[in-house]
């Protein structure tokens, strides 16, 4: 058991570092995603990355890396669309509640490090 946790420790710091450094080396300049900012509709309306706007900025690198696994990954299948209507349905109320809680950005941007990394990489398999 204390391997595994081990194991799973230094995979996420390992996401952790990838998403960092992604998100810091400007991944704007190298974005194959088919938005930028606002001006993009989603099937739903507007498409935001609730969450990790709320923890980053809307144009983040970080949200750009996310926002970009959403259109390319997840609006690509029935299960990621589900998914994405429901975080579309419950992720404002999320991001409402860190908004108003600034001393839980920190540990949001922790937790959101290691989903980044692994965004990331995902996103670059092609």
């Amino acid at each position: 058991m204390r391997k595994i946790l081990i194991i799973l420790l230094a995979v996420l710091i390992t996401l952790s570092l990838v998403g960092f450094v992604a998100a810091r080396d400007g991944y704007r300049d190298g974005h194959r995603g088919g938005h930028r900012g606002d001006h993009y509709r989603g099937p739903y309306g507007p498409a935001h990355c609730f969450i990790a706007s709320t923890l980053y900025g809307e144009n983040d690198n970080h949200v750009l890396i996310l926002r970009e696994f959403r259109d390319k990954w997840l609006l690509s299948n029935k299960a990621g669309k589900k998914f994405v209507s429901f975080y579309y349905q419950n992720g404002p109320a999320v991001a409402g509640f860190i908004g108003e809680h600034k001393y839980l950005k920190p540990a949001g941007k922790a937790a959101l490090l290691p989903l980044v990394g692994a965004a990331f990489l995902i996103n670059n398999l092609s």
